[in-house]
């Protein structure tokens, strides 16, 4: 309206002016008319009146859709939702399913205002937005993960709210919302630690521990801080405890202290004790620590031909799983392990002594060598031979079969390995 009459200001077309004097006060009754039928929208949200939102609906047919063309906006569904109202949720929602992911101009969701608690709030009103919740879910899973304000989801309210039963329910219907992050990058571990909510920290802890998600638990948030620097700072002892076995004990922060550094600058009795049980546990300060080689130097390194396969396979693949990191993670390990020790032990070929020249060894007896030779071979076999202290007592075939396998696989570079896992991992 207000660019239409500047446009016939500008032209200086007064017949467009008097053509928008005449409509003006049509759009502002019309305005007013759904302004009224939006209140009486609210009122039926509230109590849950389903027939009433249909008379409206067919008293005014763009009363919806006039709501949903707002970006940030209460929409009905926030009232049903606040209210406990179910059945008018779930009816509102197959209208209008986009409702259920707006955001009201306190950046929260319906979902968000089902797990928030109000002052004063009676069980049976809980109840019932308990329920509201947990059939909005039903109908879209992804609810759980839609961003609010400061970036918290319905989980992270849940997790504040110390509601246990919505947590669960959360968690089942979208396992995802786990790894959902604030603004400061806190995952759900770190609110239940930092809210001291030890109900819903052991909720947490038993459900990662049956998906096998505890990599959760070592998420730092924008201070560098996991749920164990938070739990010593603010001395709960129990979730330490559960937590020490679970996190790398000695991860530094962005101020580079470790979880025994932040319980060693306090001087009260419950940060004593906590300083002796991360001492029992391996904890240590930042400075006994060796120094942690920094990532730009790692790159200026130059690449080792073994790093390249591992490297492709951990940080290239953007489509791989965890899961599927983590098993080849655990077969890289493999791989060095069996070099080192390859590199460590003789391939079995030789006969290993305690120095004396004059001892007999029955080669037959070797598990490692009776069968390698042939039947012909059993009676020579039996009589004790003296042997030399690194002699070879594997036939020669073999002998060098053996040996050239242990020489290829001790050519794995395997401190490029640690180095390329480490960082790529991370």
């Amino acid at each position: 309206m207000e660019e239409a009459l500047m446009a016939a200001s500008r032209e200086g077309n007064v017949d467009a002016l008097y053509d928008l004097i005449q409509q003006a006060p049509v759009n502002a009754a019309r305005r007013e008319a759904l302004n009224a039928a939006r209140r009486d929208l609210n009122a039926a949200s509230r109590e849950g009146n389903v027939d009433a939102l249909y008379k409206l609906i067919e008293k005014e047919p763009e009363i919806l859709d006039s709501v949903n063309k707002v970006q940030v906006v209460h929409t009905p569904l926030h009232e049903a939702a606040k209210a406990g109202q179910t059945k008018f949720a779930i009816e509102l929602t197959a209208l209008m399913p986009s409702f259920a992911k707006k955001l009201n101009p306190q950046g929260l969701s319906p979902l968000h205002l089902a797990v928030m608690s109000e002052a004063h709030e009676l069980a049976e009103e809980r109840a019932g937005k308990n329920k509201t919740a947990m059939a909005l879910i039903k109908l879209d899973a992804e609810l759980v993960r839609v961003k609010g304000r400061e970036m918290m989801t319905p989980l992270h309210y849940a997790v504040r709210e110390n509601n246990l039963e919505l947590l669960a329910e959360f968690l089942c219907a979208c396992p995802k919302s786990i790894s959902d992050l604030t603004n400061e990058h806190q995952s759900a571990v770190h609110i239940a630690v930092q809210e001291r909510k030890f109900d819903a920290f052991k909720v947490l802890l038993g459900w990662l521990s049956r998906r096998n998600k505890e990599e959760v638990l070592r998420f730092k948030d924008s201070d560098g801080n996991t749920a164990l620097h938070i739990a010593v700072a603010t001395e709960q002892f129990e979730v330490v405890r559960e937590l020490s076995s679970k996190v790398k004990i000695n991860s530094l922060n962005s101020e580079g202290l470790t979880a025994w550094d932040i319980a060693n600058a306090k001087r009260s009795v419950i940060s004593g004790n906590i300083k002796k049980f991360l001492k029992n546990r391996g904890g240590r300060s930042a400075k006994d620590l060796p120094e942690k080689e920094l990532l730009h130097e790692f790159l200026k390194l130059k690449q080792g031909p073994f790093e390249k396969p591992i490297g492709y396979l951990i940080y290239v693949d953007k489509e791989m799983s965890l899961e599927m990191r983590s098993f080849i993670l655990v077969v890289a390990v493999l791989i060095v392990t069996a070099t080192f020790q390859a590199a460590l032990q003789p391939p079995g070929a030789f006969w290993q002594g305690d120095g004396d020249t004059s001892q007999k060894v029955s080669t037959f007896n070797r598990s490692n060598n009776s069968a390698k030779f042939g039947l012909h071979n059993f009676r020579k076999q039996q009589h004790n031979m003296t042997r030399v202290v690194g002699q070879v007592v594997m036939s020669p075939r073999n002998f060098m079969n053996r040996l050239c396998l242990t020489r290829m696989s001790t050519r794995g570079q395997g401190h490029l390995v640690w180095i390329t896992i480490d960082r790529y991992v991370r």
